[in-house]
């Protein structure tokens, strides 16, 4: 058997289809032990729990290897924790009086996570280390972050959920306006400056940081103080966002290199838009719904004062790994004159070597 027909589908069709299959499994476990056949119950009118254990710890596991592939450590530590976590919710699905093996197994179960972390936590350390030698080196540590993400767990929507939480704590723990950051490109434009962006930003910050105390006081008061720590601490976390999309606002541009438009803004947002694929620019200075179809809009604050028609559908990527089909883009940049500037004379200088090649 040959490496491509290792599995049933690709690797990111056979993890959707490897979850399909894993929830329809431990459902139908559900159903069984607790609506139980009577051929299937024994003495006292119970089901047995070993069904619900060779599932958790043999079927699933050996599904995911073959419907992802079963090549590389990657893969095998996958398995274990597909099995790890099946074995957890095992406790849930098997009613009390049913579990014996799963009670014996309860240590181990805290075990394996505490292992699990461990592993998980040396990763994260080797994946830091790994940035900062790439920094110094002098590589964009967006970049850095990326390459470490992808060389640790592959390619996937999981991965790209992994960069933007890395590129977020990188933003609200250790990026620093005083420090600026080296992006690809070799034409940059600011967008914090438009309308007050990253101020307004700022005043916000400043009001949550101003009213936590009082509101954990007052949750501490009128309802529980293990009330008042959740929503202390969500908060907490909902500032840490909101001052990497701050501090990224002031560090992240939108760049022009060769081929593309690199749309950087906040700490989200990265959209790469080829000069091939625009049609026009132009000023604008009108409001711009948010959600019209075909359209990305990325203005904080004001209305956009740059408009991008394509010359034909595009799709391009969101945060989850989903394409979107944009026609049109709105932007507010700071500078928008030499933006559009810089923008026309790329796309237009393209567009006649194109021509030129053809000839």
């Amino acid at each position: 058997m040959t490496q491509d027909s290792a599995s049933i589908a690709s690797p990111s069709r056979g993890k959707y289809v490897f979850l399909a299959l894993a929830t329809l499994v431990m459902l139908a476990n559900a159903v069984i032990m607790r609506w139980p056949p009577v051929a299937f119950t024994d003495a006292a009118g119970l089901a047995p729990e070993w069904p619900v254990l060779v599932d958790a710890l043999v079927t699933l596991p050996l599904l995911y290897l073959l419907l992802v592939g079963w090549r590389g450590w990657r893969a095998w530590r996958a398995a274990a924790a597909i099995g790890m976590t099946a074995l957890a919710l095992s406790a849930w699905i098997v009613p009390e009086p049913s579990r014996h093996v799963l009670d014996m197994l309860k240590p181990l179960r805290h075990l394996a996570i505490a292992i699990v972390i461990a592993v998980e936590c040396v990763a994260v350390v080797a994946v830091v280390r790994f940035i900062v030698r790439m920094r110094r080196e002098g590589l964009n540590a967006e970049t850095a972050i990326e390459r470490a993400m992808v060389d640790r767990f592959g390619e996937g929507t999981f991965t790209r959920l992994l960069v933007l939480d890395a590129r977020i704590w990188f933003y609200a723990l250790f990026a620093r306006a005083a420090k600026p950051l080296a992006f690809p490109g070799d034409a940059h434009f600011t967008v914090h400056a438009k309308d007050g962006n990253a101020s307004n930003q700022l005043v916000f910050i400043f009001l949550i940081l101003f009213e936590l105390p009082i509101l954990h006081g007052l949750l501490m008061v009128m309802a529980s103080a293990q009330v008042a720590w959740i929503v202390t601490v969500l908060t907490l976390w909902g500032l840490a966002f909101l001052v990497a999309d701050y501090r990224a606002s002031l560090l992240r541009p939108i760049s022009l290199d060769d081929d593309a438009l690199v749309i950087r803004y906040g700490v989200l947002v990265d959209v790469r838009v080829p000069l091939a694929a625009i049609a026009s620019v132009q000023r604008w200075n009108e409001e711009v719904p948010g959600r019209q179809p075909g359209t990305l809009r990325y203005c904080e604050s004001g209305v956009p004062n740059v408009r991008i028609d394509l010359a034909e559908p595009l799709d391009v990527p969101n945060l989850f790994g989903g394409m979107r089909r944009i026609e049109r883009v709105f932007l507010g940049v700071d500078t928008p004159a030499p933006f559009i500037a810089a923008l026309e004379q790329r796309r237009v200088s393209r567009a006649s070597d194109h021509e030129a090649s053809a000839v």
